[in-house]
């Protein structure tokens, strides 16, 4: 779905919720819209070079283990748990 699309999907559903005095929230609003359409990064090098943080695990080998943990616990393969 198109990035101004989804904005206005929320922009929408934000104002029928308010009409309609439901407190939750909508499932889409501008700022899910917003948050789904950027990259996020974000980097350890203050940890690191201000508490001396080095992480126990690479993002590779994390993964990895995610993937093996969840095919164990679902009974698929990791390319099933993947898909």
């Amino acid at each position: 779905m198109p990035f101004r699309l989804a904005w206005i999907a929320g922009s929408l559903l934000e104002t029928v919720h308010a009409l309609a005095g439901l407190e939750r929230e909508p499932k889409m609003t501008r700022f899910v819209a917003e948050q789904l359409a950027r990259d996020h990064w974000f980097s350890i090098d203050s940890a690191r070079e201000l508490l001396g943080y080095e992480p126990e695990h690479t993002t590779k080998g994390g993964t990895a283990n995610l993937l093996a943990w969840l095919g164990k616990t679902t009974g698929k393969s990791s390319a099933a748990v993947v898909c």
